[in-house]
């Protein structure tokens, strides 16, 4: 899955209106790398997708552990 960045402009992790890839969902929440090479969790209503779904995207639940793992989260 794919989403654009909509959130307040001036962040030095995101570029406003571009594209990034969502790497898994944690916990509710969107594992995006950042202009800063690095990946970290944000809240999904700073984003909009723009490709795919959740459906195309890894759900890690609270434990850490892939949702196939522990059966659900």
């Amino acid at each position: 899955m794919k989403v654009e960045y909509i959130g307040p402009e001036g962040s030095m992790a995101f570029k406003r209106n571009k594209v990034y890839p969502v790497l898994s969902i944690e916990r509710g929440w969107y594992k995006i790398p950042t202009e800063l090479d690095e990946d970290y969790l944000f809240h999904p209503s700073m984003f909009q997708v723009v490709e795919g779904s959740v459906e195309d995207v890894p759900v890690v639940c609270g434990c850490w552990r892939p949702a196939a793992e522990k059966g659900r989260c």
